[in-house]
């Protein structure tokens, strides 16, 4: 593939990435105006906002190995299409049930583009250093798009309905899959680097998606509603067809997905820093824009606009790691990259509490910006790791699983962080403190705990990384 049309390609492939990273982070910015509209339940509220990273993360996969079988232009322009059409039914929702069966949706078609998007810049870019920095590209187009929901969002709900954050997807789709036609690459890579894959795991599929769907509902249904027979029930379900599918692995001719990439210590680490980068950076945009609008008094364009910053200097970032990682090991730029989020992480703690002089809402950007730039040091390094870690035929079966960390980091930052943050506001208000500190309070222990999750990080890449050099 010749130098000019595969960097033409690398930006089919990050338009489309720039899609879903804003259809993630946007829909946090409307949940009052969709509460004011479809009056959901707070189970339902939640679960409009969850179930698009669940669905996702179960199917990864699965749309990853099938992408590795009937080639990754085809499921990544058929997957862009459907996305297109789920963004339609999602505006167009008079109801509660709609929306989460649309976004539903959403997440099936999401799950066909992300391992697809990295695994064809693995084929495209067959030189080292060139991939790198095609990688640091890819991820730096992630960290504008996620960024730019907040903005993108706060625009059109200031303009709009709601509906409107949706819609905008309708015509990107378009140009993504009349450009995806003429600048991607078709085809398959088999084993042997001809056109022929290897057969399709349906076992592996099933027992994959069933595992991660009841392992996702298990832990949802126990963060709402608490643990009974049922959610008991479904967790062992979830632990045993866990168990099937990882044997499952080890013992077909030709596996879903690789099970001696989960045995590379380097991969696996690379995995788990994705999920909890994206635990950070999701997760925290429900508690910094409820923050922001609710006792600050920020309008929601406003708040939009407080997260620009932080999108300016990830993607900077981003880029100059993509050029610093043959100067630099692997397990310093991460290091460096998650401390400068935990120092935000700090600052957003005590703006929460009030411990910080000044503006609130300056302290609420600064700590954004860092987060957000630590963000962009981390990510090109794991996901290079990621797209090394298998030969070009498994490429998006690697993919898959970096991604299923990357989504399910984010569906689950946003449960364990939002439910942080409304059982301590509870408590503080049933202790008789106002509305607004008890949430100040909240907020307070969700960065706490974000923090916490940052430390545990730092360790596994110290011991993990020390001494791994990219090639």
């Amino acid at each position: 593939m010749g130098w000019p049309r595969r960097w033409w390609a690398l930006a089919v492939l990050s338009l489309g990435l720039v899609m879903l990273a804003v259809d993630v982070t946007v829909l946090n910015l409307a949940v009052p105006a969709i509460e004011a509209d479809l009056a959901p339940s707070s189970t339902q509220m939640l679960w409009i906002v969850d179930v698009y990273g669940f669905v996702i993360g179960a199917l990864l996969m699965t749309m990853g190995a099938l992408g590795d079988r009937v080639g990754r232009r085809r499921l990544l322009l058929v997957g862009v299409a459907f996305f297109a059409v789920a963004s339609v039914l999602a505006a167009s929702a008079t109801g509660p049930g709609q929306l989460i069966a649309a976004r539903a949706l959403q997440g099936a078609a999401g799950a066909t583009l992300m391992p697809a998007t990295l695994s064809l810049i693995r084929t495209m870019f067959t030189d080292d250093r060139e991939r790198s920095r095609a990688v640091s590209v890819w991820v730096a187009t992630y960290a504008v798009g996620a960024a730019a929901g907040p903005v993108i969002g706060g625009f059109l709900l200031e303009h709009f309905r709601w509906g409107a954050i949706f819609l905008i997807n309708v015509p990107v789709a378009v140009v993504i899959v009349v450009a995806g036609l003429v600048t991607l690459p078709a085809g398959r890579v088999g084993a042997d680097g001809d056109a022929r894959p290897s057969p399709f795991d349906a076992t592996g599929a099933v027992l994959s998606v069933v595992a991660l769907f009841s392992g996702i509902y298990a832990v949802k249904t126990a963060v709402l509603e608490g643990v009974d027979a049922g959610v008991v029930a479904t967790a062992v379900v979830a632990v045993v067809v866990g168990v099937l599918f990882v044997r499952h692995l080890g013992r077909a001719a030709h596996p879903l997905v690789d099970p001696g990439m989960l045995r590379r210590p380097s991969y696996a680490a690379a995995v788990t820093v994705n999920a909890g980068t994206m635990f950070l950076f999701v997760g925290m945009l429900i508690v910094v824009s409820p923050l922001l609008q609710t006792v600050l008094g920020v309008t929601p364009l406003a708040a939009g606009m407080l997260f620009l910053p932080g999108l300016v200097v990830s993607g900077l970032v981003a880029v100059w790691v993509g050029g610093a990682m043959g100067r630099f090991s692997p397990a310093l730029l991460i290091t460096a990259g998650l401390v400068v989020s935990a120092l935000g992480l700090v600052v957003f703690v005590g703006c929460a509490l009030g411990l910080l002089p000044g503006s609130d809402v300056a302290w609420v950007a600064v700590a954004y910006l860092l987060i957000a730039g630590g963000s962009g040091a981390v990510d090109p390094v794991t996901n290079v790791i990621v797209v090394d870690a298998a030969p070009a035929e498994q490429a998006g079966a690697a993919a898959s699983l970096s991604e299923v960390g990357y989504e399910l980091g984010g569906a689950v930052g946003t449960a364990v962080l939002g439910t942080v943050l409304a059982g301590v506001q509870g408590v503080r208000e049933s202790g008789g403190a106002g509305t607004a500190e008890a949430f100040r309070s909240g907020a307070g222990a969700a960065g706490v705990a974000a923090l916490v999750a940052a430390g545990l990080m730092i360790v596994l890449v110290r011991r993990r990384l020390t001494g791994y050099r990219i090639r």
